[in-house]
């Protein structure tokens, strides 16, 4: 999910055109979301939840799977996840 987010906000940037959209689901236009679904193949949701003052840059996101929850920042660069409401581990 985060490279499909890195590479459709990148694509966005190149082409001028909206990534970022807090008023869609997900946070992202909704032409966007499908695309980032497409890349990512993930059968999960995301949610974008803090953009870099570029307006293309993902700083956070959560994204849920069933059970499982994970909340990504980008600096410092970190996952955490969680298995129902316990974390079930974290990377830095």
């Amino acid at each position: 999910m985060r490279l499909a987010l890195q590479v459709t906000g990148q694509e966005c940037y190149d082409r001028s055109g909206t990534f970022f959209d807090a008023f869609q689901e997900g946070g992202v236009a909704e032409s966007i979301r499908t695309e980032v679904f497409n890349l990512s193949k993930a059968p999960g949701d995301f949610w974008v939840l803090q953009m870099a003052e570029d307006g293309y840059t993902v700083e956070k996101f959560v994204y849920r799977e069933g059970d499982y929850t994970v909340w990504y920042t980008l600096e410092p660069k970190s996952y955490t996840v969680y298995y129902e409401d316990y974390m079930a581990g974290k990377e830095e």
